[in-house]
């Protein structure tokens, strides 16, 4: 059959493409974004086996979710001019409606505001000039809400918010370098489907690794008290494709490439320092990773695959869970500056602001 995107991993055998086209639809794009997540970065190897003919391959998967993400994009794309252009026309509409209905009196009323103006003193007096009072400065809010698709700069870097519509989802300070990340049950993202995988994040996918070049990435992150987590999979921080921090029932992993490299007993109320090196390359990679200043990963070997891009993302990712969970990220930095003497020397951790 004729495959409705291009790739390189199709199957040989006649009638197999249909059969791993409906296995793909059967899981969902969420899931297998986040099978993809946690397995091996080998385009060749097996992604998702399903009785005795049905193997599919991940090169195929991965191709296959670039298809229904740029499908996704398409169809919000002309939502959203079917909702900007009516609504333009009948701004325009109600301008003109209401210009009209002012025209008559426009005359009147501008002759009015010419002969009831006050006119100043020709000469004033010295003693009466004197300079404008300053101003008291306005307080600036502590909170403020970052809105679904908005870009946001964060020390250099770009981010677009991937979150619910309520304004809880994503806050950041206008002051200091803090994001907070709610993710309430149901207010999931426009392209999470209900009841499934959901998430308040930024994405960065604007700023790509390079292959062989070393990358650094370094914060704070602070889950606020609350009450119990109960999903079966929290990611807090992912390459997607690559690698993620999954945390359940309280214990973190960092996993990477289908391996485990380290397992933490987290708590909540408590700031966490990360600080990490990775070097995407599909033979000499590397994946180092500092945890409160003690190295937990050293990992030297085939790090991503080839021809794909990889780009970070941060925030909250879990499966689909009926309690409310709260994470602060400070001093968020990734690029290719060696941040290595933040291990010893993390940044200074900002006040906790109130929230709301």
């Amino acid at each position: 059959m004729s495959l409705p995107f291009n790739t390189d991993h199709a199957p040989t055998l006649l009638g197999q493409a249909n059969k791993w086209l409906k296995a793909l639809d059967d899981l969902g794009v969420e899931n297998v974004r986040i099978r993809l997540a946690q397995g091996d970065g080998n385009p060749n190897g097996v992604f998702f086996h399903s009785g005795s003919d049905v193997v599919v391959s991940r090169g195929f998967a991965e191709d296959w979710l670039r298809f229904r993400d740029r499908q996704l994009r398409a169809v919000e794309q002309r939502w959203r001019w079917a909702i900007f252009i009516p609504a333009c026309i009948s701004a325009v509409a109600a301008c003109g409606a209401a210009l009209a209905v002012l025209a008559p009196h426009l005359p009147r009323a501008l002759n009015q505001f010419r002969t009831s103006a006050p006119q100043p003193p020709s000469s004033p007096p010295l003693a009466s000039v004197s300079a404008p009072a300053s101003a008291p400065p306005a307080a600036g809010r502590m909170w403020s809400a970052v809105a679904v698709d908005q870009y946001i700069t964060i020390n250099g870097n770009i981010f677009q918010a991937e979150c619910g519509p309520k304004a809880e989802s994503i806050q950041r300070t206008d002051s200091q370098n803090v994001v907070r990340f709610q993710m309430i049950a149901g207010n999931r993202w426009y392209n999470d489907e209900a009841g499934g995988d959901e998430r308040t994040e930024l994405d960065g996918y604007k700023q790509s690794f390079q292959v062989g070049v070393p990358h650094w990435t370094a914060y704070t992150l602070h889950i606020e008290p609350g009450p119990r987590l109960t999903a079966d999979w929290i990611v807090l921080g992912q390459i997607p494709g690559l690698m993620g921090h999954f945390v359940k029932n309280m214990i973190m992993t960092w996993s990477a490439a289908n391996k485990t490299f380290h397992s933490e007993r987290i708590a909540q109320g408590v700031n966490y320092q990360f600080v990490e090196k990775i070097i995407i390359d599909p033979v000499n990679g590397y994946y180092g990773s500092w945890f409160n200043g003690k190295q937990v990963v050293d990992y030297h070997g085939p790090f991503g695959a080839a021809g794909k891009t990889y780009y970070p993302k941060f925030g909250i990712y879990r499966g689909a869970t009926p309690e409310t969970m709260t994470v602060r990220y400070a001093n968020y930095k990734f690029g290719t500056t060696d941040l290595s003497g933040l291990i010893a020397n993390p940044d200074p951790i900002p006040a906790l602001i109130p929230w709301p």
